[in-house]
């Protein structure tokens, strides 16, 4: 099962980064669903994700779910309070709280440019467009009113990788996550 880490500080660049290309403010509807677009364009290209979150199947269509979780403020504690101190929900629209100067580090320039590419596609289509046009996506499972997770395995098979490409896509997750946690036992 291929696995990937949630870090924080790239998911406030990452919505920091959509928020300046959509004038400070976006329907908050409608950027989980470009992260969930952009995050499958990546595996679809690179084999890699850009958020690392976890992805479910609701009914409004495919979620990002820890970012789905911030904005409704509640994740976890130590998250929610970093995402709180940049970013506030307006109605149906995140906005930043305060100007701010925070850099895109975090982010590759592959990741950019998906990034980009996504929210260029979207960017004139409402939200409803864009629930009509995820719920097509083949991923898709209708939860019935709940939700449903959605794995990375299933994804990339609806993004026509081979069982072989996935198999080694899970060989390769798995060895990097075994290589980080033998880093994180030698500098404990």
């Amino acid at each position: 099962m291929i696995k990937y880490e949630f870090n924080i500080n790239k998911i406030k660049q990452i919505v920091n980064f959509l928020l300046k290309e959509n004038n400070g403010k976006i329907n908050y509807t409608k950027l989980i669903k470009l992260l969930y677009l952009s995050d499958r364009l990546m595996l679809e290209k690179c084999n890699d994700v850009i958020t690392g979150d976890k992805f479910v199947n609701m009914p409004r269509g495919q979620v990002v779910s820890t970012i789905y979780d911030l904005i409704k403020g509640k994740a976890k504690r130590e998250y929610q309070a970093s995402w709180d101190s940049l970013f506030i929900k307006d109605g149906y629209d995140l906005k930043f709280l305060v100007s701010n100067n925070l850099n895109d580090d975090e982010l590759s320039e592959a990741e950019i440019e998906i990034l980009k590419e996504i929210d260029k596609k979207f960017k004139k289509d409402s939200c409803k467009k864009i629930i009509d046009y995820i719920h097509t996506l083949p991923e898709w499972q209708d939860p019935k009113g709940s939700s449903k997770p959605l794995s990375y395995e299933k994804v990339l098979k609806a993004v026509h990788k081979s069982k072989k490409e996935i198999e080694y896509i899970q060989k390769e997750n798995q060895s990097y996550l075994m290589e980080k946690e033998t880093l994180k036992k030698c500098y404990a």
